[in-house]
């Protein structure tokens, strides 16, 4: 998968550069040291920084996290509307064609990967 300092160094830094992230990073510790770190950082609340655009991570799911809130509830309001009917009349139409499409539906919308749904859209 890659170095993590080279990558954000840069293909053509020099290996004292990539070094010096490294060590500013914590990556030149042992993965146990960097684990501890991380778990002790977490439990303060320090989510570190985004390695992208070099903001504190919890400055970032501040921002993101209202949109992803609002999509949530969205879908989870657009999955009730949708489906309560549907198993409704399910019910009452118990083993007719309208119960075995809803089932079919539901069991392809389960199985359905994640990715699959968004290549859709």
């Amino acid at each position: 998968p890659g170095d993590p300092a080279r990558l954000l160094a840069g293909d053509r830094a020099s290996d004292a550069i990539v070094d010096n992230i490294r060590q500013q990073l914590g990556l030149d510790q042992p993965l146990y040291v960097q684990f501890y770190r991380y778990v002790s950082d977490l439990f303060q609340g320090d989510l570190g920084t985004s390695i992208r655009t070099g903001r504190p991570v919890l400055e970032e799911l501040r921002i993101f996290f209202p949109a992803t809130l609002e999509l949530a509830f969205c879908a989870l309001l657009l999955a009730l509307l949708i489906g309560i009917p549907l198993g409704i009349l399910s019910a009452v139409w118990r083993n007719r064609w309208l119960d075995h499409l809803v089932r079919i539906m539901a069991i392809t919308g389960i199985s359905t990967p994640a990715f699959w749904l968004g290549l859709g859209v």
